[in-house]
Order: C-alpha cells, then sequence, then structure tokens
C-alpha cells in the first residue's frame, strides 16, 4: 500500500485510513446499555441498603418493647381498670393480678382518691392478688402489712375498701384455712391502725374485723372496741352496730 503525501509532505487523508468503528458498533450493539445496567445497580444496591437500615431500626425497637414489655403490660392493664365498668371490673382485676406483686403500690395509690368505682376496682385486684398466693404466701403478708403502712393516707372510700379486702382475707370460712398466726397478727395491727373513726362506714368496717380477730387479737388491738364495764373484749352495742352495718348498704359486701 502506498502512502499519498501532500505537498508539504503530509499523509493525504485516505479512506483506508478512515477511523475503525468502536468495537461492537458493526454489530449493531447499543453502547449504552452498560451505563443503564450499572444505574441500576446502583439504584437496587441503594434500595438494598435502605431495607436493611429499615429492618435493623425495626429490630432495635422491637427489642426495646421486649425489654420493656412488664412496663408497657403494667400501664395498659392499670389503664383498663382505671376506666373499667362494674362488668368489666372483674376481667381487668385478673389481668393486673397477673402482673404480681409490682402492681400493689399503684393499686394502693388509687386507694388515697375518693372515688368509689376506682377504689372498688384497685379492692378487686388486690381480692384477685390474694386469690392467686393463698393465706400461707409471704407476699399476701407483705399486702397486709403494707395496707397497715399506708392506712392513714388512704381516703375515706379507700379505706372503707380496703377494711373490706382485710375482712376477705382474714375472716375464716367454712372449709377453708384458717389464717396463719403471722398473718393475724399484722391483721391486728391494721386494726390498731384504723382505730376509731369518724367516719360511719370505716367504723362499721373496723369493727366488723374486730369481730373477725376478737379470738387472735392481743388485747391491745381491741382498746378501742372495749367495753369498759364488761368482760367482754368487744362492746355489745357497737357489736350490733357492726352487724347492721355490714349487712346495709354496701357494708353487705363484706358478710
Amino acid at each position: 500500500m502506498r502512502l499519498l503525501l501532500s505537498p508539504r509532505g503530509r499523509l493525504a487523508y485516505s479512506p483506508a485510513t478512515a477511523a475503525v468503528p468502536a468495537r461492537g458498533a458493526d454489530l449493531g450493539k447499543d453502547t449504552t446499555a452498560p451505563k443503564e445496567a450499572r444505574a441500576t445497580m446502583r439504584l437496587f444496591s441503594w434500595c438494598g441498603k435502605k431495607w436493611l437500615i429499615v429492618l435493623g431500626l425495626l429490630l432495635v425497637l422491637g427489642g426495646v418493647a421486649w425489654f420493656h414489655r412488664t412496663s408497657l403490660l403494667t400501664w395498659y392493664y392499670l389503664r383498663g381498670l382505671t376506666g373499667a365498668s362494674e362488668q368489666d371490673r372483674a376481667n381487668w382485676a385478673e389481668r393486673v393480678a397477673g402482673l404480681d406483686e409490682a402492681v400493689v403500690p399503684a393499686l394502693l395509690d388509687y386507694l388515697t382518691r375518693n372515688d368509689a368505682p376506682l377504689c372498688a376496682n384497685a379492692e378487686a385486684a388486690l381480692s384477685a392478688l390474694t386469690r392467686r398466693w393463698g393465706l400461707e404466701d409471704g407476699r399476701t403478708l407483705r399486702l397486709v402489712e403494707a395496707i397497715r403502712e399506708r392506712f392513714a393516707t388512704l381516703s375515706t372510700t379507700g379505706k372503707e375498701a380496703i377494711l373490706e379486702l382485710a375482712l376477705v382475707v382474714l375472716r375464716p370460712e367454712d372449709g377453708k384455712a384458717v389464717p396463719p398466726a403471722p398473718l393475724a397478727d399484722v391483721g391486728a395491727r391494721l386494726l390498731s391502725a384504723a382505730g376509731w373513726s369518724a367516719d360511719r362506714g370505716v367504723r362499721v368496717r373496723t369493727l366488723a374485723l374486730a369481730e373477725v380477730l376478737i379470738d387472735r387479737a392481743p388485747a391491745s388491738a381491741l382498746d378501742f372496741y372495749r367495753d369498759p364495764g364488761a368482760r367482754d373484749p368487744l362492746d355489745p352495742a357497737r357489736r350490733v352496730e357492726a352487724r347492721d352495718g355490714v349487712t346495709a348498704g354496701r357494708g353487705a359486701a363484706v358478710a
């Protein structure tokens, strides 16, 4: 092949020396395809990373929720109990009782409010706890002791409710075990804490508790209810008041 020289000694243009098309162009291939593929791969890669981040966040949130599940359940069940109607009371009380001893402080706090439905709901939950535990369980003993310690801080309605609970726990019934001596002793201290109330509802329930403990409580615990002119440790007139009050109004619940 001869090279044609221009007059100035440079190579002249020849069709034979035209630029060779890019590889693949003569085969009809689209050279933009690799770019689109790379863009698609980058998109999928970013989406995959985003989903991994979302999944990781969900796992973290799930772990936190599981770790705090008791607190969440406590909040939910107590919220349900506070707004429970008389028809729903037993169901919510059992749910709260399933949380065990941890809910006792919150239930006692409810009894500081002068709200009859709320106090009744709290009493139902505490009663459900004692049924689950039984009289021999140390948790029942600690509950009655906590009631004694906080009795003065309770509202009038709360005191009535808690004394009814004490009657349910401490009153021996046919076919059931007599409360153990340590529990009776704590009940006697609760009786002393209750004292002689000016409120008739509280007084009636306290008198009823005194009758339950009359054979087991120390004499000092019955001083408020003692007949100073008779050997009978409990004034007969006050016994009548207790019996009449327990069978009247809401007092029937503790009969």
